[in-house]
């Protein structure tokens, strides 16, 4: 994510006070395992981020509530674990909705660290998004949809993390894109089918792929969504791919 960021922003540097911003004031992560942390920076430097703002420890230590506004983030791109479970007592009570679940935990992380100007993509479990059955799902995601504006969920098809799982193809998943400027009014969705590869372990190249789709059929709908109502038509343009969810999905993601 880092290096993809900084290869789209380098495009944009003009003067050396943006190449010093670039370099030395724009990307920041952590990352809880020493392998992991140790090949990240290293791909940072590789890939021109010569100062890279990477921590090695544990995101879920910190306590959301004593976040304040200087460590929030413009823009937070993560693709937290899925399915792990965070058991130490201490870490739990960092939020306010406990849980051991931490794709569950990382939401909560991610929407605290969020500016009030800000905007975040995330990779999520899909089970995040219709779980109900725990007050911590419920109450995070009612979060969420009021304080936040979740403007979009794309769908991915199991497999796309199949390499990254013992057996299986691991668990299907969503990408959410949300900004702090809530409430949320309107979801739009998109089902993908095919990414660009296969949906095995060993990813083999293959033509199919929805993801280009998938942005330029974005991209129509948020030129149509940001011109003012007086200017634009009544509908947004329409597309068999994907559909706008209002207040219905609202309900299911609150459980009710």
């Amino acid at each position: 994510f880092l290096v993809e960021a900084h290869r789209f922003m380098d495009r944009q540097v003009v003067t050396t006070a943006d190449r010093q911003t670039l370099q030395t004031a724009s990307f920041y992560g952590r990352e809880k395992k020493p392998l992991p942390y140790l090949l990240g920076v290293m791909n940072a430097v590789l890939h021109g981020i010569e100062a890279p703002q990477l921590v090695r420890g544990n995101t879920l230590a910190i306590d959301v509530r004593a976040i304040g506004e200087k460590q929030r983030r413009h823009v937070i791109l993560t693709n937290p674990p899925f399915g792990g479970t965070e058991n130490v007592d201490a870490i739990k009570s960092n939020f306010p909705f406990v849980s051991s679940a931490t794709s569950i935990l990382f939401i909560q992380h991610i929407m605290a660290m969020l500016r009030q100007d800000g905007r975040a993509g995330t990779v999520i479990d899909e089970g995040v998004l219709f779980k109900s059955n725990e007050r911590a799902y419920a109450e995070t995601k009612k979060d969420l949809l009021e304080n936040f504006n979740l403007y979009a969920i794309v769908s991915l098809p199991a497999g796309v993390f199949a390499n990254a799982v013992a057996n299986g193809t691991g668990p299907k998943t969503n990408l959410l894109f949300f900004d702090h400027r809530g409430p949320t009014q309107a979801i739009w969705y998109y089902e993908v089918h095919a990414v660009g590869f296969s949906l095995t372990r060993t990813q083999r190249p293959i033509a199919e792929n929805d993801l280009p789709d998938c942005l330029a059929q974005w991209r129509q709908y948020d030129a149509w969504r940001r011109t003012p109502a007086t200017e634009r038509p009544a509908e947004p343009p329409l597309n068999a791919r994907w559909q706008v969810l209002p207040a219905a999905l609202d309900r299911a993601l609150r459980g009710s």
